[in-house]
Protein backbone atom coordinates (compact mmCIF):
# COMPACT_ATOMS: atom_id res chain seq x y z
CA UNK A 1 0.00 0.00 0.00
CA UNK A 2 1.26 3.27 -1.14
CA UNK A 3 0.05 6.33 1.09
CA UNK A 4 0.37 9.87 0.87
CA UNK A 5 -0.60 12.05 4.03
CA UNK A 6 -1.76 15.89 3.90
CA UNK A 7 -1.66 16.65 7.59
CA UNK A 8 -3.24 15.22 10.12
CA UNK A 9 -6.67 15.41 9.11
CA UNK A 10 -5.89 15.84 5.58
CA UNK A 11 -6.25 13.75 2.39
CA UNK A 12 -5.06 10.42 2.48
CA UNK A 13 -4.64 8.59 -0.99
CA UNK A 14 -3.65 4.91 -0.87
CA UNK A 15 -3.62 2.59 -3.91
CA UNK A 16 -4.28 -0.86 -2.94
CA UNK A 17 -4.51 -4.48 -4.32
CA UNK A 18 -8.05 -4.99 -4.76
CA UNK A 19 -11.56 -5.86 -2.96
CA UNK A 20 -13.93 -7.26 -5.11
CA UNK A 21 -15.52 -4.89 -7.24
CA UNK A 22 -19.49 -3.21 -6.42
CA UNK A 23 -21.39 -1.26 -8.64
CA UNK A 24 -20.61 2.44 -8.80
CA UNK A 25 -22.97 4.67 -6.59
CA UNK A 26 -22.71 8.46 -5.98
CA UNK A 27 -20.89 9.06 -2.70
CA UNK A 28 -23.18 10.72 0.02
CA UNK A 29 -21.25 14.06 1.23
CA UNK A 30 -24.39 15.64 3.04
CA UNK A 31 -23.11 14.69 6.91
CA UNK A 32 -19.47 16.31 6.01
CA UNK A 33 -19.07 19.95 6.62
CA UNK A 34 -15.59 21.98 5.10
CA UNK A 35 -13.84 23.93 7.67
CA UNK A 36 -11.76 26.99 7.32
CA UNK A 37 -8.65 25.61 6.15
CA UNK A 38 -11.00 23.82 3.45
CA UNK A 39 -10.43 20.52 5.61
CA UNK A 40 -13.00 17.95 7.24
CA UNK A 41 -12.73 16.14 10.44
CA UNK A 42 -12.74 13.08 8.80
CA UNK A 43 -12.86 9.69 11.13
CA UNK A 44 -9.96 7.60 11.37
CA UNK A 45 -11.11 4.30 10.01
CA UNK A 46 -10.39 2.00 7.50
CA UNK A 47 -13.28 1.77 5.01
CA UNK A 48 -11.87 2.21 1.72
CA UNK A 49 -13.80 3.55 -1.26
CA UNK A 50 -12.49 3.75 -4.92
CA UNK A 51 -13.20 7.22 -6.92
CA UNK A 52 -13.42 7.55 -10.64
CA UNK A 53 -10.27 9.56 -10.40
CA UNK A 54 -8.68 5.55 -10.31
CA UNK A 55 -7.22 6.71 -6.45
CA UNK A 56 -7.88 4.56 -3.14
CA UNK A 57 -9.18 6.98 -0.51
CA UNK A 58 -9.02 5.33 3.36
CA UNK A 59 -13.10 6.32 3.64
CA UNK A 60 -15.66 7.90 2.09
CA UNK A 61 -14.78 10.98 4.17
CA UNK A 62 -11.62 11.65 2.73
CA UNK A 63 -13.65 11.43 -0.70
CA UNK A 64 -15.99 13.55 0.17
CA UNK A 65 -12.73 16.28 1.14
CA UNK A 66 -11.98 16.27 -1.99
CA UNK A 67 -15.43 16.53 -3.52
CA UNK A 68 -16.79 19.58 -1.35
CA UNK A 69 -13.20 21.36 -2.48
CA UNK A 70 -14.36 21.33 -5.77
CA UNK A 71 -12.31 18.39 -7.34
CA UNK A 72 -14.33 16.63 -10.80
CA UNK A 73 -14.50 13.06 -8.99
CA UNK A 74 -17.15 10.71 -7.46
CA UNK A 75 -17.51 7.55 -5.25
CA UNK A 76 -16.84 4.40 -7.95
CA UNK A 77 -17.59 1.63 -5.79
CA UNK A 78 -16.95 -0.05 -2.32
CA UNK A 79 -13.53 -1.18 -1.95
CA UNK A 80 -9.85 -0.42 -2.49
CA UNK A 81 -9.31 0.74 -6.60
CA UNK A 82 -7.65 -2.28 -8.93
CA UNK A 83 -4.21 -1.26 -10.12
CA UNK A 84 -4.99 -3.24 -13.19
CA UNK A 85 -6.86 -0.67 -15.85
CA UNK A 86 -9.56 -3.05 -17.35
CA UNK A 87 -12.09 -0.68 -17.85
CA UNK A 88 -11.92 -0.59 -22.21
CA UNK A 89 -12.27 -4.55 -21.87
CA UNK A 90 -15.31 -6.71 -22.66
CA UNK A 91 -15.66 -10.58 -22.27
CA UNK A 92 -17.74 -11.53 -25.54
CA UNK A 93 -20.23 -14.30 -25.10
CA UNK A 94 -17.44 -17.35 -25.21
CA UNK A 95 -15.96 -15.76 -22.04
CA UNK A 96 -13.15 -14.34 -24.33
CA UNK A 97 -11.28 -10.89 -24.47
CA UNK A 98 -9.89 -10.02 -27.82
CA UNK A 99 -6.60 -9.31 -26.48
CA UNK A 100 -3.59 -7.56 -28.70
CA UNK A 101 -0.39 -10.30 -29.19
CA UNK A 102 2.21 -7.53 -27.87
CA UNK A 103 4.24 -8.62 -24.91
CA UNK A 104 5.02 -5.91 -22.02
CA UNK A 105 4.31 -8.56 -19.55
CA UNK A 106 2.79 -7.55 -15.91
CA UNK A 107 2.94 -9.53 -12.68
CA UNK A 108 -0.56 -10.92 -11.23
CA UNK A 109 -1.08 -10.94 -7.55
CA UNK A 110 -1.25 -14.48 -8.54
CA UNK A 111 3.06 -14.29 -8.97
CA UNK A 112 2.39 -15.08 -12.66
CA UNK A 113 3.50 -13.14 -15.08
CA UNK A 114 0.74 -12.20 -18.05
CA UNK A 115 2.54 -11.39 -21.73
CA UNK A 116 0.19 -7.89 -21.26
CA UNK A 117 -2.35 -5.87 -19.01
CA UNK A 118 -5.21 -7.69 -21.35
CA UNK A 119 -4.27 -11.28 -20.62
CA UNK A 120 -4.80 -10.42 -17.14
CA UNK A 121 -7.82 -8.34 -17.20
CA UNK A 122 -9.45 -11.52 -19.01
CA UNK A 123 -9.39 -13.52 -16.01
CA UNK A 124 -10.06 -10.27 -13.72
CA UNK A 125 -13.33 -10.10 -15.98
CA UNK A 126 -13.92 -13.91 -15.79
CA UNK A 127 -14.08 -13.46 -11.49
CA UNK A 128 -10.65 -14.46 -10.57
CA UNK A 129 -9.87 -12.32 -7.86
CA UNK A 130 -6.21 -11.15 -8.49
CA UNK A 131 -5.06 -7.62 -9.65
CA UNK A 132 -1.52 -6.06 -10.91
CA UNK A 133 1.33 -6.34 -8.56
CA UNK A 134 3.28 -4.53 -10.98
CA UNK A 135 3.94 -3.63 -14.59
CA UNK A 136 7.13 -6.32 -16.04
CA UNK A 137 7.92 -9.76 -15.12
CA UNK A 138 7.16 -11.29 -11.15
CA UNK A 139 10.88 -11.17 -9.39
CA UNK A 140 11.74 -12.97 -6.06
CA UNK A 141 13.01 -11.29 -3.37
CA UNK A 142 12.64 -8.22 -3.45
CA UNK A 143 8.79 -6.68 -3.41
CA UNK A 144 7.81 -4.34 -6.72
CA UNK A 145 4.04 -3.91 -5.64
CA UNK A 146 2.86 -1.25 -6.97
CA UNK A 147 5.55 0.05 -9.62
CA UNK A 148 4.38 1.19 -13.04
CA UNK A 149 6.10 2.01 -16.08
CA UNK A 150 8.07 5.15 -16.08
CA UNK A 151 5.91 7.59 -18.79
CA UNK A 152 7.91 8.37 -22.14
CA UNK A 153 10.41 11.51 -20.82
CA UNK A 154 9.45 10.84 -16.47
CA UNK A 155 12.04 9.51 -14.10
CA UNK A 156 11.34 7.46 -11.54
CA UNK A 157 10.97 9.76 -8.21
CA UNK A 158 13.77 7.09 -6.26
CA UNK A 159 15.34 7.95 -3.27
CA UNK A 160 19.09 8.21 -2.85
CA UNK A 161 19.55 5.37 -0.26
CA UNK A 162 22.32 3.33 -1.14
CA UNK A 163 21.13 0.00 -0.41
CA UNK A 164 22.20 -1.95 -2.93
CA UNK A 165 20.64 -5.09 -4.76
CA UNK A 166 22.21 -7.59 -7.18
CA UNK A 167 20.21 -8.18 -10.39
CA UNK A 168 20.52 -11.47 -12.27
CA UNK A 169 21.47 -9.50 -15.72
CA UNK A 170 24.96 -8.56 -13.71
CA UNK A 171 23.46 -5.11 -12.87
CA UNK A 172 24.00 -3.68 -9.09
CA UNK A 173 21.15 -1.48 -8.91
CA UNK A 174 21.40 1.17 -5.94
CA UNK A 175 18.24 0.75 -4.23
CA UNK A 176 14.71 -1.56 -4.54
CA UNK A 177 13.64 1.52 -6.08
CA UNK A 178 15.85 1.83 -8.90
CA UNK A 179 15.62 -1.79 -9.71
CA UNK A 180 11.82 -2.42 -9.41
CA UNK A 181 11.62 1.05 -11.48
CA UNK A 182 14.10 -1.19 -14.17
CA UNK A 183 11.72 -4.41 -13.93
CA UNK A 184 8.33 -2.08 -14.82
CA UNK A 185 10.21 -0.57 -17.15
CA UNK A 186 10.79 -4.64 -18.83
CA UNK A 187 13.92 -5.55 -17.90
CA UNK A 188 14.47 -9.28 -17.73
CA UNK A 189 15.93 -9.64 -14.90
CA UNK A 190 15.91 -10.74 -11.39
CA UNK A 191 16.73 -10.67 -7.82
CA UNK A 192 20.12 -12.40 -7.48
CA UNK A 193 21.48 -11.41 -3.75
CA UNK A 194 21.55 -7.71 -1.77
CA UNK A 195 24.55 -5.80 -2.36
CA UNK A 196 26.42 -5.41 -4.90
CA UNK A 197 26.91 -7.69 -7.57
CA UNK A 198 30.75 -9.58 -7.63
CA UNK A 199 33.02 -8.03 -10.35
CA UNK A 200 36.03 -9.50 -12.26
CA UNK A 201 38.58 -7.41 -13.20
CA UNK A 202 39.70 -7.50 -16.58
CA UNK A 203 41.03 -4.54 -17.26
CA UNK A 204 44.66 -6.02 -18.11
CA UNK A 205 42.63 -7.62 -21.31
CA UNK A 206 43.31 -4.71 -23.92
CA UNK A 207 42.38 -7.09 -26.87
CA UNK A 208 41.80 -10.98 -26.60
CA UNK A 209 44.48 -13.25 -25.42
CA UNK A 210 45.54 -15.70 -28.02
CA UNK A 211 45.71 -18.70 -25.54
CA UNK A 212 43.64 -19.60 -22.04
CA UNK A 213 45.00 -21.99 -20.19
CA UNK A 214 42.71 -25.05 -19.48
CA UNK A 215 41.92 -25.26 -15.86
CA UNK A 216 38.54 -24.95 -14.93
CA UNK A 217 37.00 -22.13 -12.73
CA UNK A 218 33.64 -21.79 -14.46
CA UNK A 219 32.33 -17.78 -14.33
CA UNK A 220 28.77 -17.09 -15.42
CA UNK A 221 28.13 -14.46 -17.70
CA UNK A 222 25.04 -12.10 -18.21
CA UNK A 223 24.45 -13.21 -21.56
CA UNK A 224 23.13 -16.81 -19.94
CA UNK A 225 26.74 -18.95 -21.29
CA UNK A 226 29.42 -20.47 -18.85
CA UNK A 227 33.09 -19.70 -19.17
CA UNK A 228 35.67 -21.88 -18.56
CA UNK A 229 37.93 -19.54 -16.35
CA UNK A 230 38.39 -15.78 -16.20
CA UNK A 231 40.40 -15.57 -19.14
CA UNK A 232 37.76 -16.78 -21.21
CA UNK A 233 35.67 -14.74 -19.21
CA UNK A 234 37.27 -11.47 -20.20
CA UNK A 235 38.07 -12.46 -23.97
CA UNK A 236 34.30 -12.47 -24.18
CA UNK A 237 34.36 -9.10 -22.64
CA UNK A 238 36.67 -7.53 -25.03
CA UNK A 239 35.17 -9.14 -28.03
CA UNK A 240 31.63 -7.75 -27.07
CA UNK A 241 32.15 -4.13 -26.26
CA UNK A 242 32.62 -4.94 -22.73
CA UNK A 243 28.97 -5.18 -23.14
CA UNK A 244 28.85 -8.16 -21.12
CA UNK A 245 28.80 -8.56 -17.48
CA UNK A 246 29.98 -10.92 -14.62
CA UNK A 247 26.99 -12.69 -13.06
CA UNK A 248 28.55 -15.22 -10.26
CA UNK A 249 31.26 -18.01 -9.90
CA UNK A 250 30.14 -21.76 -11.20
CA UNK A 251 28.02 -23.00 -13.91
CA UNK A 252 24.87 -20.92 -15.06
Amino acid sequence: MIASVFGLLGLVLLSCLPDAVIEASQADCSSFKVGATGLVACPRIFQPVCGTDGITYPNECFLCTRILNGANVDKQHEGTCLLANCSSYRLSEDNEVACPKNLEPVCGTDSVVYPNECMLCREILRGKSIDKKHDGRCVQGVDCTGYLKTRPGKEAACALEHKPICGTDGTSYSNPCAFCTTVANGADTDWSSDGECPQVDCSDYKEPKPFCTLEYLPHCGSDGRTYGNRCQFCNAVVRGGEKLRFKHYGKC
